[in-house]
């Protein structure tokens, strides 16, 4: 499997690593992690005690336009939304 690049440092690799059983791509020079389909969602759910396969993309906030960081797999750019509602603190 060819090495993933960081999409805001560019030239640099994303290095796998392992947390709580989910396997995390990082930079180890911008501190940035990517995470594959689904693993976000297991993350979050473990964090927050949520139901089990909730879709956290589901609380997302305002979408933001265009975002100018691509896609370390398929090299789209992403769209940008506010944060989680869900972390917002009240």
């Amino acid at each position: 499997m060819p090495t993933k690049s960081c999409p805001h440092c560019k030239d640099h690799p994303l290095e796998v690593t392992n947390y709580q059983g989910e396997e995390i791509d990082i930079c180890r020079e911008c501190g940035g992690l990517w995470f594959e389909k689904n693993e976000v969602n297991r993350m979050i759910s473990e964090i927050n005690e949520g139901p089990e396969g909730d879709k956290f993309e589901t609380h997302f906030g305002e979408a933001l336009g265009i975002s100018e960081l691509d896609c370390p797999d398929c090299k789209k750019a992403w769209n940008v939304f506010t944060y989680l509602k869900l972390f917002i603190p009240k």
